[in-house]
């Protein structure tokens, strides 16, 4: 991330998606750990800006580099999973998603980028 710390932003969470249920699972999860889940349709994921958010989680197929600083989650095929890592994602994970799995990855991934969970 930039020289804007996690301390420094409240716990959000960016949901790129087309699939109405992906937010509802997130928010379950997430929210509890004193995260804010915020939904986006999967086409404006590449205009995001990482200042506001600490995770990125994508749904769907990439077709832009992921390049916002922030730590991206990807829910996509695993056959499309190198394609996927060469354009920047952090983890990706395929469907159908196992909860406590999913939030166990998650947990790791911003581990790595100093976010408490």
């Amino acid at each position: 991330m930039d020289s804007t710390t996690t301390s420094d932003i409240a716990k959000r969470a960016l949901v790129a998606t087309t699939d109405k249920s992906l937010p509802s699972l997130l928010s379950a999860l997430l929210e509890p750990t004193g995260f804010e889940v915020q939904t986006i349709p999967a086409c404006n994921a590449h205009d995001v800006q990482g200042k506001e958010f600490v995770i990125l989680v994508l749904d769907g197929d990439l077709h832009f580099s992921v390049d916002c600083g922030l730590p991206a989650v990807v829910v996509i095929s695993q056959s499309d999973a190198v394609d996927a890592y060469d354009k920047g994602a952090d983890l990706v994970v395929d469907k159908p998603l196992v909860a406590n799995v999913l939030m166990a990855k998650i947990r790791a991934v911003l581990r790595r980028y100093g976010v408490k969970v």
